[in-house]
């Protein structure tokens, strides 16, 4: 069996540059959407297992086949809220989600490409309704939580919006927090303005000058507040301000360094920018803190990869698929195989190239790439590397 395939090295380059527009290509963008124009709404609450709701935002998914088509931050009283109608604009970044995953902070999230909303991603049946099938409610990854899935069904304008609650349990002996301590600790003028800030966030069509605002008095107030610290840092990505921002998660992370958020910023920036080398190191931050965290995982392994460090790539997405997610980051499987291919590993190979063809909305695979992998596959398979007509998909279990 050959130990490298010629094919895979010539096409490291080619894959590298197309596998950094996709990541910029399913990357949140929150948006504002004009009052009126909303065609279908779903709401619901996100609540602890005691009934009451968690101490601080969080965001909820709206996933269809894999891929996130909305993400929505929770109210203070834990409720949730997606619209779904006409197109939308004034993107803001996410600096939460990536291959999602995951901090947004604005009520309405398009996923999708410019122009088009989550609801033109599903089909319509006729007579106002619209499928929902393959598409689920979930909370978006929260290190230290796990919760239950909220599936969706056919579902018109004219029907109750509420889909009912999501109830989220804290996992016992977690090393790392998603809901910031200083939250707790803030005085109450401090905590009063981060309050007001996170309120305006959840409205319709949020405020940035008034958040920041708000944010500014909170850490003036309490200067180690390293939650307002993080939203300020989101509020100044959104504006374009990356390097404010980058200061602002900076200091987050220093006033509490196990509060996951800032490290996440940090990540999302530079993998949106193609900075690998901070793109491992920030990825690596929170894996130091919870080594099965899905996105830092993706994020890792993608970075390692484009380092050419495969091995520690190659760690990072096999435990990625290991855990079972494989609908929510199927572009992952694409340098997974690269690097097993090269490593004469084409049993595993082919597999994860099968899968992510499988996996990938079609749409996102170039027909070019789709028949240069076919062919391959077909290769081997004539060569005997490979055993015929292997059967794998979204649920198949990893090498």
């Amino acid at each position: 069996m050959p130990t490298r395939i010629p094919w895979f090295l010539v096409s490291l380059i080619i894959f590298s540059s197309s596998a950094v527009a996709v990541q910029r290509n399913v990357s949140p963008a929150i948006t504002h959407q004009a009052r009126g124009s909303v065609i279908l709404v779903l709401s619901g609450r996100v609540l602890m297992e005691d009934g009451q709701p968690m101490m601080e935002m969080v965001q909820v998914d709206l996933v269809c086949n894999g891929r996130i088509r909305q993400v929505t931050p929770t109210a203070p009283d834990g409720t949730f809220i997606f619209e779904m109608g006409s197109p939308r604009s004034d993107d803001w970044l996410d600096p939460s989600v990536g291959g999602s995953s995951d901090g947004s902070f604005a009520s309405k999230v398009n996923v999708s490409d410019g122009g088009v909303t989550a609801l033109d991603q599903v089909p319509s049946i006729g007579r106002g309704r619209v499928s929902f099938s393959g598409c689920e409610v979930r909370l978006s990854p929260e290190a230290g939580f796990v919760s239950n899935i909220i599936p969706l069904t056919t579902r018109s304008a004219s029907d109750n919006p509420d889909i009912g609650v999501i109830v989220v349990r804290r996992l016992s002996k977690t090393r790392v927090t998603t809901v910031s301590l200083s939250v707790l600790s803030a005085p109450k003028d401090a905590r009063k303005a981060f309050e007001k800030a996170t309120a305006e966030l959840a409205q319709e069509d949020p405020n940035t000058k008034t958040i920041r605002q708000e944010l500014e008095k909170a850490i003036k107030e309490y200067p180690e507040f390293s939650a307002a610290w993080d939203l300020l840092g989101r509020v100044q990505m959104s504006e374009g301000n990356s390097e404010e921002a980058r200061k602002s998660f900076l200091r987050a992370v220093e006033e509490e360094p196990k509060f996951m958020r800032p490290y996440l910023g940090l990540g999302q920036m530079a993998v949106q920018a193609g900075a690998w080398d901070e793109a491992a190191e920030w990825s690596s931050k929170v894996l130091e803190l919870d080594a099965g965290y899905p996105l830092a995982l993706y994020w890792n392994g993608l970075a390692n990869y484009y380092l050419s460090r495969f091995d520690q790539g190659e760690k990072s997405l096999s435990s990625l698929y290991q855990l079972g997610h494989v609908k929510e980051y199927p572009f992952g499987l694409l340098p997974l195989g690269v690097i097993h291919a090269n490593q004469g590993k084409i049993e595993a190979a082919a597999k994860e190239i099968e899968l992510y063809l499988e996996s990938m909305p079609s749409e996102q695979v170039p027909d070019a790439q789709r028949v240069e992998l076919e062919n391959q596959l077909a290769l081997w398979e004539s060569q005997g590397l490979t055993s015929p007509s292997q059967e794998s998909g979204p649920g198949s279990e990893m090498p």
